[in-house]
């Protein structure tokens, strides 16, 4: 039953995982409680009582620590549902539900359905998007902004129109406008790697690039003209010297290692890091479809955040969905091979031949533990009854039209080898329907 609904339905089981995992939030209630969620809570606060939109305060201050656009979107939300702690919830919970589709989308080009079914599962389950799906942050809403651009980024090299190449620009702007200049290092960066390392110039050359860029830096641009034209020169001033070059050379704050995050990944992808491992792997051995975008999507943005002199183990979040395709597609690859064994060594215990007589039909050839003779053979008897007195589960009988008998000698053995007859026809195993 679960192989007939992964077939036909793989999208409501992973909407049934997503309600189990994160749909307590949607009735559960409960405060601003950690230490990021009760800042941005009087952010937004003070934004509406002081209708400073422009420019994000607290406590009567100016805060760079965050760009606007992540308070805008959680006041408007509140706008409709009433402004408190609900809108926080929803807004995460809208975060994480167009993170997965965008998982689903990206796997499905790259490795088929099944492949994006084990990829969505992994990435809603995994305990950084556990941790993160059920806080209040912007880290959710920029994974979800750079996965879906990696599905715009591929849907126009498979072809796309003016949709795909718009839909990469915006969202590669709303990453930066959601998080700041980082945001670049989880779409554009791993955009060029990939498509330098994939298609050459080509596809840079349709992206557009230098109207892409021309936009991103308009939008910063206007931004920066209008915090100036309202007097706020030395928030500029801050959000230019500690927020970008102090927390990139030398953090004041959550200062680590270099290896900080390669310490920190494989218990922050639990409990599949070791699924994950696999298919990092078996993508380097094997030179598989997905393996350049994969590795394009993780470990470009991945050197540059261990660069960075702040760290936290929120800000891989981004990066998760990319680890996520890589355990999806090993699983999908590990299931089929599983299920196919599983079902060649079923067909082959039924498929030994001793050197009697095989019934070989257009669906390959099928045979049984045969001894006896041919009762009725001729044209007089049409159908032919071969008994096997040996048989440990029992008698097996054989029935075939006269005319479809030959006989062969099948090699039983490792699933997937070819069986010769003496006709000269040769099949395969026929392999599993799953």
């Amino acid at each position: 039953m679960f192989r007939s609904t992964l077939r036909g339905s793989p999208l409501l089981i992973l909407s049934v995982l997503f309600v189990a995992l994160y749909g307590l939030d949607l009735v559960w209630s409960r405060d601003l409680w950690v230490q990021d969620e009760a800042r941005y809570g009087e952010v937004v606060r003070e934004m509406l009582a002081d209708g400073q939109w422009l420019i994000p305060h607290l406590n009567g201050h100016p805060y760079p620590d965050k760009p606007p656009l992540y308070f805008w979107l959680v006041a408007a939300l509140g706008g409709v549902v009433g402004h408190g702690e609900l809108a926080f919830r929803l807004f995460s919970i809208v975060s994480t539900l167009a993170a997965v589709w965008g998982v689903w989308r990206v796997a499905n080009q790259l490795a088929g359905r099944r492949a994006a079914f084990w990829s969505g599962a992994l990435f809603l389950s995994m305990l950084l998007t556990l941790v993160v799906g059920h806080i209040y942050r912007m880290d959710m809403a920029l994974t979800a902004a750079a996965v879906l651009a990696w599905d715009a980024l591929l849907r126009r090299r498979a072809g796309g129109g003016t949709g795909s190449l718009l839909a990469f620009w915006g969202l590669t702007a709303l990453t930066v406008a959601i998080k700041g200049p980082v945001g670049l290092a989880f779409t554009l960066l791993p955009a060029i790697v990939w498509i330098t390392w994939e298609e050459g110039t080509g596809l840079w050359r349709r992206l557009r690039p230098f109207a892409g860029l021309a936009g991103l830096v308009a939008m910063v641009a206007a931004w920066i003209a209008a915090a100036l034209a309202t007097g706020h020169g030395d928030y500029l001033e801050t959000v230019w010297r500690e927020q970008l070059l102090g927390r990139a050379v030398k953090s004041w704050s959550h200062r680590e290692p270099v290896y900080f995050y390669l310490v920190l990944l494989p218990f922050l992808l639990m409990p599949w890091s070791g699924l994950v491992g696999t298919g990092m792997w078996r993508m380097l051995r094997r030179r598989t479809q997905a393996w350049r975008a994969v590795l394009s999507f993780t470990l470009p943005p991945l050197i540059v955040l261990s660069l960075v002199s702040g760290k936290l183990f929120i800000y891989l979040q981004p990066l998760v969905p990319g680890f996520a395709l890589a355990g999806g597609i090993a699983a999908a690859t590990l299931r089929g091979q599983v299920a196919g064994g599983a079902y060649r060594r079923r067909m082959g215990r039924r498929r030994v031949c001793t050197g009697g007589l095989c019934r070989a039909g257009a669906g390959g050839l099928h045979g049984a533990p045969l001894a006896g003779g041919l009762a009725g053979a001729g044209r007089a008897g049409k159908r032919l009854a071969v008994r096997h007195a040996g048989a440990r589960a029992g008698s097996v009988l054989l029935a075939a039209p006269a005319g479809r008998i030959s006989r062969c000698a099948c090699r039983a053995g490792h699933a997937g080898r070819r069986r010769q007859c003496d006709t000269g026809h040769s099949q395969r195993v026929r392999r599993s329907p799953f």
